[in-house]
């Protein structure tokens, strides 16, 4: 047994290197981990019953104080709803989620008072998550925020409707079938296209 974070008795470290696209290099995750974990594992979606599976064909089964160690919640490769779960699996068989980078143990006893930091945590997670996908759409060419409401033929009425002296904004934005905000921004960028 061994001393982990917080003066806890523990187990076993065990290092789950992830590897994903814009999060951190498999590189750095191994040279974070390596040092202070007794295990690593490389794996892509980690959940707690792959790793326990991983670890029972290593002869080695998940137990009770044992940590699962992070680089950090950004190196998570799922939505925050499954890095909750992902803790709260652990916390059911009695193992803390340790993120490296931010020297954050998570165990029942200490989670509570860490709620901060672990909020601060899924924030910077779903940070990564929005760049990974920004990134993966970028590689495949994909158009990537959100898309635009009205066609190229409305936007045409819409310049024409505003050259009339007497513009109706609200019978528009009705007639179209958006809201009057919406025109108000297509007329802001027409506005801003004309003066350039």
């Amino acid at each position: 047994m061994t001393a982990g974070c917080g003066g806890m008795n523990l187990n076993d470290q065990i290092g789950i290197i992830v590897k994903t696209f814009a999060g951190p290099s498999v590189a750095l995750q191994d040279a974070t981990l390596a040092p202070r974990c007794t295990y690593l594992l490389t794996l892509e979606n980690p959940t707690v019953s792959k790793i326990g599976e991983k670890l029972i064909g290593a002869n080695r089964p998940l137990d009770t104080g044992d940590v699962i160690a992070l680089y950090s919640a950004a190196a998570f490769p799922a939505p925050m709803g499954m890095l909750i779960k992902f803790i709260n699996d652990a916390h059911k068989r009695g193992v803390a989620v340790l993120f490296a980078e931010q020297n954050l143990l998570l165990d029942s006893a200490t989670l509570s008072h860490d709620l901060a930091a672990f909020l601060s945590t899924l924030a910077e997670h779903n940070r990564s998550q929005i760049a990974e996908r920004l990134s993966r759409a970028a590689r495949e060419g994909k158009p990537s925020g959100r898309p635009r409401t009205l066609s190229d033929q409305q936007i045409a009425q819409l310049e024409t409707e505003l050259a009339k002296p007497k513009a109706n904004i609200a019978a528009l934005a009705r007639s179209m079938g958006v809201a009057r905000v919406t025109l108000y921004r297509y007329i802001q960028r027409i506005s801003e296209r004309g003066e350039a």
